[in-house]
């Protein structure tokens, strides 16, 4: 027994030791300014006031009430207090892995693993953002509804979080799909338990889950209405991913690429879950087919939803596993003194790694990679104000939304609101110097130019006689026309 306790608390500690690791949370500038309007205001903005390109567009600030939580524990308590509230929501995250391993049937040691593994397999999106509160509220869906196979009223507690998930994040729209998805794949099972009962099997189709689960979804869906922005929350996805140039200029957007280091982890999930279900022999339920297939698919589409697929497919694969075992009598395996030690061995390379991660100075300077920001560049930049408008990073927009206020930006992370005037497509156009830039920058008006020093445009620029260089550092280059 305390071999196996020790492998969970090694495990418990290489889990969330993955929260150690620097992420440039290039939106959180911006929605803690959101938050500190609606703070001031006690109303939420529905134009954009940040930027001179999309002055007065529709703005949706479907995180408002995260933006107004992290404006609130900054004001009051400090940006650290966010680095507590990011490890917070991802032990939330990992308990609710494990309770839906445990749900399945998994033992504890292979509920811990199946954990430790999932965060790791996430880590490269544990940013400082309002997704936290998704991946926490998506991973306590999956526990609840595994244990609901056993008590379906527990599924009515989720109606009120959902309609608190909706407004802390647009995320909560999968709520109800998964709901959705559970019913469809529960009432699939149902009726292939019906179907083999005409035949004399001895099964008996379970329909009041089916039910249960089918009234959840429309609930939940009506749940995430209850929020300012009613139906236009649904529309919001399909708003920000509307325009093609989107999928290809912002990262989490794309399809992922296996070539990088940090997919490994989510490229060892797939592959454990998908021998888990091949070596079993038994046939699964088809909802667990349905939610595998759905949430790879959606991982393959766009890389930012890796984390669902990770987090969907541990418990199932911990659950199969244990299930395999136990048919084959080595069940009791899990629960022995090699096994813990076992764990206890693998966990020791996770811990080196978050320790060798541990910051050197603040916590939140290190969690939010404060590095590549341009601190010192604007922290210069309003005591020499530019003569004209700015065109900036984009990464950077949030953080001069934040630091320099007085300063319009060119664009920001809130993509949408810079679609119906072109000045998405014009930084695309600008910052690539595809065909039409220097025409693009005399049409805009732009007297100044915020980028990086080894970007293509700044680089051009300091050639061109018409801009000179007026400060410079080794994050960031301030360039002015004339």
């Amino acid at each position: 027994m305390f071999w196996v306790v020790a492998g969970c608390v090694a495990l418990t500690l290489a889990g969330l030791g993955a929260m150690v690791v620097s992420l440039s949370p290039h939106d959180l500038w911006w929605q803690t300014r959101a938050g500190e309007i609606i703070a001031r205001t006690h109303r939420i903005p529905t134009a954009d006031p940040f930027s001179w390109t999309a002055r007065g567009e529709p703005w949706l600030v479907q995180e408002w009430l995260s933006g107004l939580l992290f404006y609130t524990l900054q004001n009051r308590l400090g940006w650290d207090s966010l680095v507590a509230l990011q490890f917070a929501l991802m032990a939330v995250t990992y308990a609710a892995t494990v309770g839906a391993s445990r749900a399945r049937g998994a033992s504890v040691l292979l509920s811990f693993g199946g954990a430790t593994l999932a965060m790791w397999a996430i880590r490269p999106w544990l940013a400082l953002r309002p997704q936290l509160f998704t991946y926490a509220l998506f991973a306590a869906t999956l526990a609840l509804m595994d244990m609901a196979r056993r008590r379906p009223a527990l599924l009515l507690a989720w109606i009120p979080v959902t309609a608190l998930w909706a407004n802390m994040h647009a995320g909560a729209l999968i709520s109800p799909v998964m709901m959705g998805v559970a019913a469809a794949g529960s009432g699939a099972d149902n009726l292939r338990d019906w179907l083999r009962a005409e035949r004399g099997e001895p099964v008996r189709p379970r329909w009041s889950q089916t039910l249960w689960l089918g009234g959840a979804t429309g609930a939940t869906a009506l749940a995430t209405l209850l929020t300012p922005h009613g139906l236009a929350l649904w529309a919001y996805p399909g708003r920000v991913t509307g325009r093609p140039i989107v999928t290809d200029f912002i990262t989490e957007w794309q399809s992922p690429d296996f070539h990088l280091s940090g997919l490994v982890m989510a490229v060892l999930v797939f592959w454990v879950t998908l021998a888990a279900f091949t070596w079993s022999g038994f046939r699964p339920p088809l909802r667990d087919f349905l939610f595998f297939g759905a949430f790879l698919s959606l991982a393959m589409l766009h890389k930012r939803n890796v984390p669902f697929f990770a987090l969907s497919a541990v418990p199932m694969a911990a659950g199969r596993i244990h299930a395999c075992l136990e048919e084959r009598g080595w069940a009791g395996l899990t629960r022995t003194a090699w096994a813990g030690a076992l764990a206890l061995l693998l966990s020791l390379q996770p811990m080196a790694q978050s320790l060798s991660s541990w910051p050197k100075h603040g916590w939140f300077a290190s969690q939010a990679n404060l590095e590549v920001f341009p601190v010192a560049a604007v922290t210069w930049l309003p005591k020499h104000p530019p003569s004209g408008p700015l065109f900036n990073l984009y990464q950077w927009g949030g953080y001069l939304i934040w630091r320099a206020r007085d300063i319009p930006v060119f664009i920001d992370g809130r993509a949408e609101v810079y679609y119906r005037k072109g000045a998405f497509d014009d930084y695309v156009r600008v910052s690539r110097l595809q065909p039409g830039w220097r025409e693009t920058l005399d049409r805009r008006g732009v007297k100044a130019v915020l980028m990086e020093p080894w970007s293509p445009l700044a680089q051009a620029l300091a050639l061109d006689p018409q801009w000179n260089v007026v400060y410079r550092d080794r994050q960031a280059v301030l360039l002015e026309r004339g």
